[in-house]
């Protein structure tokens, strides 16, 4: 096992091959930070916030609010609002067809009447700093309305109950006077809980092509390794290995190690650097998902050229794969400034798992999404392997 450990990592390496993937990671990131030095600029540029509504209410006096917003002009012309179910929210949301949603609870109206305090819930992007802000401070600035108005109710129902009102007319002008002042009153603060998410953690060009780099770079690499999977097969070196009593689950532990290690050894100064600058989470968890990005294209690749079974082709199928997923992971264009389209394309790609989980947005199904992927093509590959191996005997 040892001496077929060893053949592996002598074929898989090499200096002058491990200099240049060093050069082309370092030139790669250099240009693309310089390139994109300023691309998330777009965003701090101020444009109308497009705040879609998620009404749980159904009361007659949440409709009217929302309606008496949306007709009152200085707040619709920053705030853009759309009345919109709550799958709908969330599926715009994550196209970035609206900045923020917002979910108004059940019995909201009727709470705000009776000084209880039901929360609205406010979603909005982390990549939108600047209209978040602008959002959050806009919601804020209402909490002096809102003292007004649990005051001057409170004072009034004192006062109607002195003059011996009668319960029925006491509810009555309560509720209409209470109504009238939620007009103005809808956003206060303290009915807010803010909550920010994001496909993918803000970062400057800098962190940004940090971690996706590697990542692309890495998607390239494996076609590598698996084209000299293909060739090494040809010239019938691991039938020389099964008739040396050889297990082929010992020859692809072997091969599967020699790739762990490899990978480590190309990457071993980046990983040093990493260190240096981050500390030993972010190194480990780095490492992980780009073993984890390599392995899986290396056996992706490995399939592909058992299937088509014709190694010219094979590679250019496998070169213009491996181009597209990195582009439309945001492996060359930040993913902030990729289209709508291409974006719902990327958060499906393991390259954009690899990215996210590397940024800080630490989403372990994703993890282990890459995990049982590995493994089936693992087992994928071993069965075409098999069958092919029957037909040539």
């Amino acid at each position: 096992m040892l001496n077929l450990i060893i053949t592996n990592l002598k074929v898989n390496i090499n200096i002058k091959k491990i200099v240049t993937i060093w050069l082309v990671t370092i030139i790669l990131i250099l240009s693309l930070t310089f390139a994109f030095d300023s691309f998330d600029e777009k965003y701090k540029k101020m444009q109308g916030i497009n705040v879609a509504i998620v009404n749980n209410d159904t009361s007659h006096s949440t409709k009217m609010l929302i309606d008496s917003f949306q007709n009152t002009k200085h707040f619709s012309n920053l705030f853009k609002m759309s009345v919109l179910s709550l799958q709908e929210a969330k599926d715009k949301f994550k196209k970035s067809e609206i900045d923020s949603y917002v979910i108004i609870p059940a019995g909201f109206a009727k709470s705000l009447m009776r000084y209880e305090n039901k929360k609205i819930e406010v979603y909005t992007n982390a990549n939108n700093p600047t209209k978040n802000k602008l959002l959050s401070t806009t919601l804020k600035g209402y909490s002096t309305y809102v003292k007004t108005t649990d005051i001057a109710t409170y004072i009034l129902n004192n006062l109607m109950s002195k003059e011996n009102f009668s319960n029925d007319k006491l509810k009555k002008l309560n509720t209409s006077f209470t109504f009238d002042l939620l007009l103005a009153t809808i956003g206060r603060a303290g009915y807010f809980t803010i909550k920010t998410s994001s496909l993918l953690p803000s970062s400057n060009s800098k962190d940004y092509y940090m971690a996706v780099v590697p990542i692309s770079l890495i998607t390239f690499l494996a076609v590598a390794y698996a084209l000299s999977y293909i060739e090494r097969k040809e010239k019938l070196l691991y039938k020389r290995l099964s008739l040396c009593k050889i297990s082929k689950l010992g020859i692809n532990i072997a091969e599967f190690i020699g790739l762990l290690l490899t990978l480590t050894l190309i990457f071993m100064p980046y990983y040093i650097l990493l260190f240096i600058k981050t500390g030993i989470e972010t190194t480990m968890y780095t490492t992980l998902a780009l073993t984890l990005t390599f392995l899986l294209f290396t056996y992706i690749w490995k399939t592909l050229f058992i299937l088509i079974n014709d190694k010219n082709l094979s590679l250019l199928i496998s070169l213009i794969s491996a181009f597209f997923i990195s582009l439309f992971s945001g492996g060359i264009v930040p993913f902030i400034l990729l289209p709508n389209w291409c974006k719902n394309i990327a958060i499906h790609t393991f390259n954009f798992k690899s990215a996210k989980f590397i940024l800080g947005a630490k989403n372990y199904m994703d993890i282990c999404y890459m995990l049982l992927s590995l493994l089936a093509f693992v087992i994928l590959k071993s069965l075409l392997e098999n069958q092919l191996d029957k037909r040539r005997a």
